[in-house]
């Protein structure tokens, strides 16, 4: 299939636009295996989203570079202008030229290069379409994002940890510790971000949760359009209940190993249990690092109780992390002591 045909069953579908906004729709999620790809899959049934060719942009996660730039670039001009709404308005036009960018891979030679690669995606990619939904599994410098994209709107995907941990482990062979950890510090970013941007909340960004995708589909896209101005009379919500499964950890169709390609559902399917067989000990351990942030997003813990000795066990095992993390280093400044001992020596 070539992208021309995916333009004209789009031309069929597509009516009377409703709303003015043409900037792109930015999804982040928590952390990987959070639902980024369900989310941009059932956005892009409606007549006026698409895809680009690059399905996971990483834009801001990488922002730490340019926050690095225009630091230096600042601190440089401090002799002339030395002025924070100067410093803002560079930030805005370095996003603006990646929005062109973003745009541009919408154009139907960057999609067909798209298509030969995931030819069962044509229903996302659409060359042109009035909005853009690009996403990124992290949150990773989520405090510049309005600094670099102050014109467009922003929906923060987050899925409970324990799902999320569980997802990552099956997944990738992961380890629990850096899953349970990774999701922790993903979440303290993102109710930081919401403290320091409540002006915007609902405005400018829209927090889901991935189980009200799942649960309450058609309620949560109501929200959801209102929120970007899309017009619901234009989508098949009952098409988006039969939305194929991609990438998920358990439910892979014939498939044993992990892929994104797509597979319909069954009654199977459910996200919401990855984590149903964990032990007391998994349990403590989540509790421990992430349960403050579990129920800041409104989950409920589980094994809350936790006595005198479950607490030495969690700091033995911090002491274990801590000691893995930084063994290198003190070796490194070990040998080096010695090395500028010897010299020492020899003088």
């Amino acid at each position: 299939m070539q992208i021309s045909d995916v333009k004209e069953i789009n031309k069929s579908n597509n009516k009377k636009n409703t709303h003015t906004n043409t900037n792109p729709i930015f999804i982040l999620g928590i952390t990987p295996r959070c639902g980024t790809n369900f989310l941009q899959d059932i956005l892009c049934l409606h007549p006026d989203c698409g895809a680009g060719a690059v399905r996971e942009d990483f834009l801001l996660h990488y922002a730490d570079f340019i926050q690095s730039y225009i630091s230096n670039l600042s601190y440089t001009w401090r002799g002339w202008i030395d002025d924070e709404e100067f410093t803002n308005l560079l930030y805005s036009n370095i996003g603006n030229s990646l929005v062109s960018f973003l745009k541009e891979q919408t154009s139907e030679k960057w999609l067909n290069v798209a298509l030969q690669k995931e030819p069962l995606l044509s229903y996302i990619f659409k060359p042109s379409p009035q909005r853009l939904v690009t996403k990124t599994p992290s949150v990773e410098n989520l405090d510049c994002f309005f600094k670099l994209f102050p014109n467009c709107k922003l929906i923060i995907i987050v899925r409970d940890g324990r799902a999320v941990t569980e997802s990552y482990v099956k997944s990738f062979n992961g380890y629990y510790e850096i899953a349970m950890r990774e999701w922790a510090k993903a979440a303290q970013e993102i109710l930081n971000f919401i403290e320091n941007n409540q002006n915007y909340k609902n405005q400018k960004f829209y927090v889901v949760k991935y189980e009200d995708l799942c649960n309450n589909n058609k309620e949560e896209l109501l929200k959801i359009f209102d929120f970007l101005c899309l017009n619901p009379d234009l989508y098949s919500f009952e098409e988006a209940n039969k939305s194929p499964v991609r990438g998920s950890s358990s439910f892979r169709g014939n498939d044993k190993s992990l892929h994104w390609k797509s597979v319909n559902k069954t009654n199977e399917f459910n996200p919401n249990s990855r984590w149903s067989h964990w032990n007391q000990k998994l349990h403590q351990r989540f509790n421990w690092i992430a349960g403050e942030y579990l129920v800041q997003f409104g989950y409920e813990k589980k094994c809350e109780n936790m006595n005198y000795l479950w607490k030495v066990w969690n700091r033995f095992e911090d002491f274990k992390w801590w000691g893995r993390n930084n063994i290198k280093s003190i070796v490194y400044v070990l040998k080096a002591q010695d090395v500028l001992r010897k010299i020492g020596n020899r003088e």
